[in-house]
Parts: structure tokens; sequence; C-alpha cells
């Protein structure tokens, strides 16, 4: 669990987490910027911060989107970090076709992806 200030985070409830993307065969991106996304707005030994806000991704994702990056932003009037994934603005790479992504409720996948 990346997070500074509060209570400790169930072992339990983060392994069952961790076990849930295992299973779905996704992994973490890693990220650049600032290692918290979330915090509680409050100070002293009341403030916390953590890293609630990641994105996933299966290694079929990734080999098709091999120069992607994840970075946290600066926050302004959030008490979120916006988050974004850059793709490094290449096509895909895969098939012919129009090039198009669709979303369904088991992940990303791809439809007609061009090169």
């Amino acid at each position: 669990m990346e997070k500074h200030g509060g209570r400790i985070a169930s072992d339990r409830n983060m392994n069952e987490f961790q076990g849930s993307l295992t299973d779905a065969g996704l992994r973490d991106m890693g990220f650049r910027g600032y290692r918290y996304t979330w915090e509680n707005r409050r100070t002293g030994e009341r403030f916390i911060e953590e890293r609630i806000d990641s994105f996933v991704a299966s290694d079929s994702w990734s080999e098709v989107f091999p120069r992607t990056r994840v970075s946290h932003l600066e926050k302004e009037k959030s008490d979120h970090r916006p988050l974004i994934c850059d793709t490094k603005g290449r096509r895909m790479k895969s098939h012919a076709g129009d090039g198009r992504l669709n979303l369904n409720p088991t992940g990303l996948t791809m439809a007609n992806a061009r090169r």
C-alpha cells in the first residue's frame, strides 16, 4: 500500500485486490511524478495521502502500446491529482483495420486495429 499517515490498510484486503489484478492478467503501469494521487486536505498528524489512482494493463495491451507512460499531474482544486496515460502518439502495432478500440466489461480489446 502506498500511503503516508492514517491507519495501516489491511494486508488481507490488499492481497485480495492484488490477487484480483493478477487473476485478470493486469499489472500496474507505474508512473512519473509525485508518489501519491489523493490527500485528505488536513494538517499535522491528521494528514493522509495515498496512491489510490492508477492505470493497469495486460501484457498484450502493453505490447501494442510499448511506449506508454503514466504521469501524475499537479492538482489544483481537487483532492485527487489528475493522471494521464500517454501512448506517445503512436498508432497501435496490430492488424489492418479502422483503428478503433472498444471497451468491454472484461477490459480493453482491439477491434480492427491499424499498424
